[in-house]
């Protein structure tokens, strides 16, 4: 090829490309430059809730009858362990389980797959210490009832449900199912908050560029007319009532006669909210109101915040 050709095609060669590089720049920085700011956003920051802690339930004279109390459960990462074998067995001896059944939890589709719930404050020291990088320990709230079975028809309990919140990662709320926990649980739950976090590209958080967070707003204590000492008196009557007489249904509920406060109200057969998955689902039911003609109602005395009141 002649030199003069080949330094002519050489030219329009790069003006070509140059031109392209051109086009291609202006578009990205004025035309598309919008869409491309939010799609930066959205793959470096990430927002995660932040749980509300659910309110307690309490008696007339502020004894505890239901609260959420802080609980840690350990989740198996599958994808992970499948690249570190090396730390089956040494998981397995922490957890008290064999490398077999933990093996056979373990799923590289399903991450982050809850695998023991409830650890206290010696195991959770040793498994952090052990430094494994296939599970992660999350911190979550777990309802108690302090009385088990007495004011259990009251009362009613909560299930758990999950919500993904992105990367395979899900945080779990309380959502009360029956009794004094569903009729309640727009003033139990609270609002969850939400904390914003900037991530580089191995998803690390960067912390000196932290966004706003949103607060949680915990929920309202609930107070009901119900007296646990009086209750407690009429719970030992129906246990000794069944064992003398063995009815099918027995329901015994007292009044304040001016009022018509409940004070107390037990029903047989009745549950442990604590150990649900061991009831009949029938003895749930606080039958001493569904079944009564005409019908009863627990009154709710009030609603408070741990600073002020508010009445409802």
């Amino acid at each position: 090829m002649n030199p003069r050709r080949r330094i002519i095609f050489v030219t329009v060669a790069l003006a070509a490309a140059f031109t392209v590089v051109s086009v291609r720049l202006v578009c990205i920085q004025l035309v598309k430059q919008q869409e491309y700011r939010e799609k930066a956003i959205r793959n470096h920051t990430s927002a995660e809730p932040i749980p509300a802690q659910r309110g307690s339930i309490l008696d007339a004279g502020g004894r505890v009858l239901a609260q959420s109390v802080p609980s840690i459960e350990v989740r198996l990462d599958g994808k992970i362990l499948s690249e570190r074998p090396q730390e089956l067995p040494r998981l397995a001896s922490l957890l008290g389980v064999s490398a077999e059944w933990l093996k056979g939890q373990s799923d590289a589709e399903n991450r982050y797959k809850k695998i023991l719930e409830g650890v206290g404050a010696e195991l959770e020291g040793k498994l952090r210490e052990a430094g494994l990088r296939s599970i992660r320990m999350e911190r979550k709230t777990v309802r108690d009832y302090p009385n088990g079975l007495e004011t259990a028809q009251i009362l009613g309990f909560v299930n758990m449900r999950d919500q993904e919140v992105g990367s395979g990662r899900t945080v779990s709320f309380e959502v009360g199912e029956t009794g004094v926990e569903r009729s309640m649980d727009r003033y139990l739950k609270g609002v969850p908050g939400e904390r914003r976090v900037i991530r580089d590209a191995r998803r690390r958080e960067i912390p000196y560029f932290r966004l706003s967070d949103r607060p949680a707003r915990d929920g309202y204590h609930v107070v009901l007319t119900i007296d646990q000492s009086i209750q407690h008196i009429v719970e030992c009557e129906a246990d000794r009532l069944v064992e003398k007489y063995q009815p099918e249904n027995l329901h015994i509920v007292v009044l304040r006669p001016a009022t018509g406060e409940i004070l107390a109200m037990a029903s047989r057969p009745s549950f442990d909210p604590n150990h649900r998955e061991t009831c009949q689902p029938e003895a749930t039911k606080a039958r001493a109101i569904t079944d009564a003609v005409p019908r009863l109602s627990v009154r709710t005395e009030k609603v408070w915040v741990p600073v002020g009141k508010a009445h409802v």
